[in-house]
């Protein structure tokens, strides 16, 4: 028996593990990304399979979607459209911002409540008139320490 016919062609952790992501590409993410001193040899494999199961999950939405608006082809927009549309992908990538200039239904507005979107709404409303006003009073600080600097510089000067 040659030494070539012993030995057994190597396989990559993305086809042992049935995966399409690359297993080592995350792993080399998460290795430079500092979270932690080590990665354990399974954690790759567990968030490649995660991210693989979100994808396959916002592409199927997407792609019903498409189908809904009569399109040929899946645009951005629908890809939008299904991650705001589906109550656990909105909460996923909840502080995620699309860059999209189409409007799409939020989930939140369809699955709270008549009460708790009222109470929402009045919050979002709350937390924006209260920082309108921090942003004033900011800019009203800086004005007040722009005109003693100019009070003190003129009176250097009167010296």
């Amino acid at each position: 028996m040659t030494l070539a016919a012993s030995k057994k062609k190597s396989q990559s952790f993305s086809a042992k593990a049935g995966l399409c992501m690359n297993v080592a590409r995350i792993r080399k993410s998460l290795r430079r990304s500092r979270v932690s001193d080590a990665v354990a040899s399974k954690a790759p494999l567990f968030i490649t399979g995660s991210l693989e199961a979100i994808c396959k999950h916002v592409l199927e939405k997407a792609f019903e979607n498409s189908k809904e608006t009569k399109s040929r082809t899946m645009s951005n927009r629908n890809v939008i459209a299904a991650v705001r549309q589906d109550p656990g992908l909105a909460r996923l990538f909840g502080g995620f911002a699309f860059n999209s200039y189409a409007l799409a239904n939020k989930a939140v507005d369809h699955i709270l409540p008549a009460k708790e979107q009222k109470d929402r709404q009045e919050r979002i409303q709350k937390s924006r008139e209260d920082a309108a006003a921090r942003l004033a009073q900011a800019r009203e600080k800086k004005k007040d320490e722009k005109a003693k600097a100019a009070a003190m510089t003129s009176a250097a000067l009167d010296v």
